[in-house]
Formats: C-alpha cells, structure tokens, sequence
C-alpha cells in the first residue's frame, strides 16, 4: 500500500469545516459543513449515502442543508436531499443499555462523477459527564482534505496539543471579549487516503491530529471524576443490563455464566 496521489482518490474534500461553541458548565454546540467532490464510480458508491451517529438520550442531532451540485458556476444544478431519503434509526440493542445510540444515513440524489455533496449539520450536547468540563480531538486520516479548520470558541478557558510531524497544520489563540477563541487550519492539502488497502492502519504518531480540553492535564479531571464513577457503579443497573444478569446468574457453572453475558 502507498498514500495515493491525486489520479488515485475516489473522491476529495474540497472544505471542510468545524465550529464548536463551550459552554460555561462544559455543554456543547458542534456543526459541521463541508463539501466532497466525486471522482469517479468508486466515490459515487462510497458516498453516495452518507451514516452519522448520534446520542438522542443527550444530544439533539439536526441537518441543515444536504445536496448534491452538478455542474459549476452559475449553471450548477442543485437538487436538495429529500425528507424521505434521510433515515434515522436504533442501533443494536447492546448500545441502548446506558445511551440511546441513533444511526442517521443521507441518500444524496442525481449522484454522478465531477457531482459535489454538501453537507451541514449540528449536534448540541446537552449533558456532562464532569460540570465545567470539555474535551474534544480531531485526526485528518482517511480523506484527502482541500482545505479543512476547526474553530472553538469557548466561555471557559481551552488548552490543546498539537501533532503535526510535517507541518500540515497552523493554530492560533485569542480573546475575543469574554470568550477564549481556538482556530486550527491546514497551510495545503492534506492527504492520508491509502490505494491497493482495504481500511488501511495508520501508526498515530503519523496522523496529524489535535487534542482540545479545558483543563490544562488531566490530574484534576481524575480527582473529580472518581467520585462520579463511584456513585454511579452503587446505582441499579439499568433494565437492559439486569436482565442479562439474571439471565446469566441462572446458569451453573462460572463458564456458562461469563458466555452468557458476551
């Protein structure tokens, strides 16, 4: 396998960007937009039909805009992703025990080679594990990036750890009133997109990535997270889980017990 070279991609992310507004208490506001530019049959299938998940027990997940452009210009032809080709679904029962785990997909209409899928939606956190708490990342693998940023502007104060072995990406930090502000660009293209491998494995100390938190180390978020830990584990378990004990305390020997809860 090889990082493929610009002949080589089913398709490339003309723009991508990320906007995330920190609340005071650690809630959050993340959206989304970018732009995938197909080209050729294998991109079409790929994306084509697009999955996000989402938390419906504790956030609340909604699209913006979905589309499909043809052409350039003046004379593209946009034809908006129908109600009915956006699908919303459970997932497995085994991830509904603590969360409610919901699967979005997007069929994106008219799709053909040179089409261009845009795409924005937002995702509003609206629980936190650790009050006055937020962490987020970003690795750029698995697609050829255009142009790509992230933006955090925070009510509370943001640290972050860049890693960046080949210089593909610029930060920045400022104030802007009472709000701490985070920008993260990449300077040119970015690629990390394999040919001839199928879900390629990327060592991480060759993925440029981004870690943003809150707190400046993690010390603290133990202290006050060991707490929260402990009085969660002396509740009930929840129904689902329950279950699968009892399920499991019936059978005789330890074996069959552990077997029964996999």
């Amino acid at each position: 396998a090889k990082l493929a070279g610009l002949g080589d991609l089913p398709y490339v992310v003309e723009f991508d960007s990320t906007r995330i507004f920190v609340k005071k208490d650690g809630r959050s506001t993340f959206l989304r937009e970018n732009t995938i530019r197909i080209n050729n049959d294998q991109g079409r299938e790929s994306q084509g039909v697009q999955s996000l998940s989402f938390n419906s027990r504790s956030q609340k997940f909604r699209i913006i805009d979905a589309a499909t452009l043809n052409g350039t210009g003046k004379t593209a032809v946009r034809s908006a992703v129908p109600k009915a080709n956006i699908e919303i679904k459970e997932v497995g029962e085994m991830n509904q025990a603590f969360d409610s785990i919901k699967q979005v997909s997007i069929s994106y209409p008219n799709v053909q080679v040179g089409s261009r899928l845009h795409l924005k939606y937002e995702i509003e956190n609206r629980e936190v594990a650790l009050k006055g708490f937020w962490s987020g990342g970003l690795q750029f693998a698995g697609d050829f990036f255009e142009k790509a940023n992230v933006t955090v502007r925070s009510e509370i104060p943001v640290f972050f750890r860049l890693h960046d072995p080949k210089g593909f990406l610029s930060s920045r930090q400022s104030r802007q009133g009472s709000l701490y502000k985070l920008v993260i660009e990449t300077k040119y293209p970015l690629s990390m997109l394999t040919t001839q491998e199928y879900q390629p494995f990327f060592m991480p100390e060759r993925v440029p990535s981004v870690s943003i938190s809150t707190l400046p180390d993690w010390s603290r978020y133990a202290r006050e997270m060991i707490p929260v830990h402990e009085s969660l584990l002396a509740k009930p378990l929840p129904k689902a889980l329950a279950d699968i004990k009892a399920q499991a305390m019936n059978e005789k020997s330890p074996i069959d017990r552990i077997q029964k809860t996999m």
